[in-house]
């Protein structure tokens, strides 16, 4: 009786240790399948800067040559009137896996990337959809912003007396003329990544004035890593095909 208990223990035992087992192997196979890194570049263009828009695609495509086990995706809002805002995927120097924000159940018709509702699920969708090992994310700001000085905010948000630090800038009428009125203040921006239940590893800015205390004292604990400028940027941006290597880099 004794040698069939102790039999019967052992099988136990090596079930066990075969479940655990099968349990954290799917575990890290999941894990594996996730990219190291997941970058999004978040182009708010229905402005000025629409006709910079396809040259900075052109450099993003060269720059996203070779990138190994990382995925680089680009959210673009232009001045289209029968093109929807889409979420891409870019890969080896080409444009795949568009999704327009119809296909992504956010809206039916055109929106303006400065609304916090549209940025919370944009960044949401993409993360899901292209997840990343231990919450490896980045975010690229493509657009205007106006660092410290306050902004007319036609996106409602209860601000309350606070100063209003604002990104986007687009024209609210799906053109590169008029008048840039479509803002996205700080605090607002601080709720979209509050939103995703984890910090961004890096916001790269590439945009006018951001580096500023005031934006840098909102967004401190919602990133790990802001990088941008205290002043005007040219409208032609950063050189993407050199600066896409970079965002993948994990050398530091």
């Amino acid at each position: 009786m004794k040698k069939i208990l102790t039999f019967v223990y052992c099988l136990l035992a090596v079930a066990t240790c075969s479940f655990v087992s099968c349990k954290s192997d799917k575990h890290n196979n999941e894990e594996e399948k996730k990219s190291l890194r997941t970058v999004l570049v978040y182009m708010a263009g229905e402005n000025n800067l629409n006709s910079y828009v396809t040259t900075q695609l052109d450099q993003i495509k060269t720059g996203s040559k070779n990138l190994g086990q990382n995925t680089l995706l680009a959210y673009i809002d232009q001045a289209k009137l029968k093109e929807l805002p889409y979420l891409v995927k870019i890969e080896n120097g080409q444009l795949v896996d568009s999704v327009s924000i119809a296909d992504m159940d956010i809206s039916t018709t055109d929106e303006y990337a400065g609304d916090p509702k549209v940025m919370s699920q944009v960044l949401q969708y993409a993360f899901k959809h292209y997840p990343a090992q231990n919450n490896d994310y980045g975010l690229v700001l493509w657009g205007h912003a106006t660092g410290w000085v306050v902004e007319r905010d036609s996106i409602a948000h209860n601000l309350g007396g606070s100063r209003r630090l604002a990104y986007g800038g687009e024209t609210g009428n799906n053109s590169s003329g008029g008048t840039m009125k479509r803002w996205m203040n700080m605090p607002s921006m601080k709720a979209v990544i509050n939103s995703l239940g984890y910090p961004l590893t890096f916001i790269f800015a590439d945009c006018c004035n951001f580096m500023c205390m005031e934006t840098l004292y909102e967004l401190k604990d919602n990133v790990k890593f802001i990088i941008g400028s205290p002043a005007e940027i040219p409208g032609c941006g950063a050189p993407y095909e050199m600066v896409v290597p970079a965002m993948f880099c994990r050398s530091a």
